[in-house]
């Protein structure tokens, strides 16, 4: 992740609490939240109150969840667990240019594997392959 130092990196890992659960109908029981990747369907505009990890058309978060944009420059989005997250993104600004980087979600602890440059669109930052939204 270009231009950023070690404790600038350390400060992007945020490991919030979020609503992680769901609703039983029924019962009003509560659940964890599916982690399993779905496939994508076609939204004009995915639900304001979530954020959205979509990669090479899987869905792998679709759920309220903490956003750490403390920094300006990196913005960091992930499941919210207490454990190291399932799915975290970086959003790394350098230089006019936004890079997203991601641990793959498969629970790896480091956003090494790189998503590619991705446009920022209202609250969505999109490109080919990923569609990375926060909540408004």
């Amino acid at each position: 992740m270009k231009g950023l130092s070690i404790p600038a990196l350390l400060a992007v890992f945020a490991l919030g609490a979020c609503d992680n659960t769901t609703a039983e109908p029924a019962t009003g029981a509560t659940s964890p939240a599916p982690v399993a990747p779905e496939v994508a369907h076609a939204t004009s505009e995915p639900d304001p109150t979530h954020c959205l990890i979509v990669v090479d058309g899987k869905i792998y978060l679709d759920a309220p969840c903490p956003v750490d944009d403390s920094d300006p420059t990196t913005i960091t989005l992930n499941t919210g667990t207490i454990t190291a997250p399932q799915v975290f993104v970086y959003l790394n600004t350098y230089e006019g240019v936004t890079e997203a980087f991601w641990n793959g979600g498969q629970g790896a602890s480091h956003a090494q594997e790189p998503l590619g440059a991705v446009t920022l669109s209202g609250r969505c930052w999109t490109s080919a392959r990923v569609q990375i939204c926060r909540p408004a």
